[in-house]
């Protein structure tokens, strides 16, 4: 069985699946969400230059948890005045997101993108400084890894499919718990930094992503069925000999039939010249 994280294949080991399960998550596109100009979307939104900018891209329903997240955005712009949020994404949750900024009245610092694709998509990644996330639904962390592609540390709360990509300290923050207060002072954390730590967080980042590109994914992926093809269960010694034994007999048999066919064949030949 092939898992796509560490947790997804703890879940199966639990839920009884003895079989070897091999982790191999699915790759991203290095050269899609690589590092680029930030300034064009920013100005198009009407972000000031030196403005920090934090944000989230992802499916808004509950499983999510949006609501946590956007209280916890919210009340970072309420505490950062320079700073703006980028939300892009659709679903049942998105009205009642936006009622959470508008409610503490810095709406006017929230950036609605919609669902983005290609390279809207990535111009949003790269626009960011930071990455927020709080989902602990996930069976891997596909849009963390884009976003660490794009040069984005990601601040999130621990969860499945999160703790294999984000590392506390290293390429972004990891909140053990659901708790606003402690994903609200690792954003703040995060802004608070000098810019060498900052490129520090941005370069740990990108090794993140490049150790999850799709080229090691699909090598990986290709080894184990190389292995498995090698080492595939053999039939049993028995079932072997009994087959090789059925194939002489019928090699045999079929002699047999030759040879009596060339005999046949010989003696009408020999009966015809006879008759003439």
């Amino acid at each position: 069985v092939v898992a796509p994280s560490a947790s997804v294949a703890e879940l199966l080991r639990a839920r009884g699946v003895a079989v070897p399960i091999e982790v191999i998550p699915t790759g991203v596109e290095l050269a899609v969400f690589s590092p680029g100009e930030a300034s064009a979307l920013r100005q198009s939104l009407g972000i000031p230059p030196a403005a920090f900018v934090a944000g989230h891209i992802g499916r808004l329903a509950e499983e999510k948890n949006p609501l946590f997240l956007a209280r916890v955005a919210a009340d970072f712009l309420r505490a950062t005045p320079c700073a703006h949020f980028l939300l892009a994404g659709a679903g049942p949750a998105r009205a009642a997101m936006v009622r959470a900024f508008e409610e503490r009245r810095v709406g006017a610092r929230l950036h609605r993108l919609g669902v983005l694709e290609a390279e809207e998509l990535v111009a949003a990644y790269r626009a960011m400084d930071v990455f927020l996330f709080a989902s602990q639904s996930e069976t891997q962390g596909m849009v963390l890894t884009e976003a660490m592609a794009a040069g984005t540390p990601v601040v999130a709360v621990d969860g499945p499919g999160v703790r294999e990509v984000v590392r506390d300290g290293e390429n972004g923050r990891l909140v053990s718990t659901l708790d606003e207060n402690a994903l609200g002072r690792a954003l703040l954390w995060y802004a608070a930094l000098a810019p060498g730590r900052r490129r520090e967080l941005r370069e740990a980042a990108l090794a993140t992503a490049a150790a999850f590109s799709m080229e090691k994914m699909a090598a990986r992926l290709l080894e184990l069925y190389r292995t498995l093809i090698v080492g595939r269960p053999r039939p049993k010694e028995e079932e072997l000999g009994r087959w090789a034994g059925s194939w002489r007999y019928f090699e045999r048999e079929w002699e047999i039939l030759r040879n009596l066919a060339h005999a046949a064949e010989e003696a009408l030949r020999v009966e015809g010249k006879g008759k003439e």
